[in-house]
């Protein structure tokens, strides 16, 4: 549904991002809850199932939004804290911040963007090169998959079908991951397998900045990107 619907998306992303900085009773209940209250969730009820799992919901939203926020600039880390920390308006981000209202509408739309798929599991084509940001997900997804294990073997309250592609969404990760550790590996050895590991440890510059570090025309470093790209899509949602 939230595929078809990026309004949505984005609502679940303001959503996420609000809890982040402000907890209601109801959210500061369930976080207060204690674990040692279920004893064995293999063989509890499907309502203390179905609690177990919100909770666990609602503990993950936290680190997901804070994996992505991680991965932002300064500036922008700085205008998600002034606008749902400290609820500032547009307009007062703008001043403190020093840029166009314009310019932080775009970064909004961007970062919620971001959260909205990380917190439905997406790596998109952006991602490819943010291995901190992968890595992240792979734990994410990890510990997802070990506790739906645990608690619902049987598929009592999360259908097959959903762990199933949780499952698989991991193993796409991982593909993608293994990619881009060959390439520091062959580093030395790869014209390709060198640009892609200087972007992967320094995400945030430009093709004209990799091409001066590895002694290349910028030309080449784009067609090595973009090849590179379009060679993990497979491994992108």
């Amino acid at each position: 549904m939230h595929k078809d619907h990026p309004e949505l998306r984005l609502s679940v992303a303001i959503q996420a991002l609000n809890q982040r900085y402000h907890e209601t009773p109801e959210l500061r209940r369930i976080l207060a809850s204690d674990w040692s209250s279920f004893s064995d969730l293999s063989y509890a009820n499907d309502n203390v199932k179905r609690f177990a799992i919100k909770l666990m919901k609602t503990r993950l939203l936290k680190v997901q939004v804070d994996a992505v926020l991680s991965t932002l600039p300064e500036k922008e880390r700085r205008f998600i804290i002034l606008r749902y920390r400290d609820k500032k308006s547009v307009e007062a981000c703008a001043i403190r911040l020093e840029r166009s209202v314009s310019q932080l509408n775009k970064w909004h739309h961007r970062i919620l963007t971001k959260v909205a798929q990380f917190i439905l599991f997406e790596l998109k084509e952006d991602d490819v090169f943010q291995r901190i940001k992968i890595i992240n997900m792979l734990e994410i997804l990890a510990s997802v998959i070990a506790f739906y294990e645990m608690i619902d073997p049987t598929y009592r309250v999360v259908d097959e079908a959903a762990q199933n592609a949780l499952r698989y969404r991991y193993d796409k990760y991982r593909r993608l991951l293994t990619a881009l550790d060959d390439c520091s590996r062959k580093r030395q050895m790869e014209l390709r397998a060198n640009v892609v590991a200087t972007k992967v440890e320094n995400p945030g510059i430009s093709q004209q900045d990799i091409a001066d570090r590895c002694y290349l025309n910028a030309g080449t470093v784009s067609r090595c990107l973009r090849n590179f790209t379009l060679d993990m899509y497979p491994y992108l949602e």
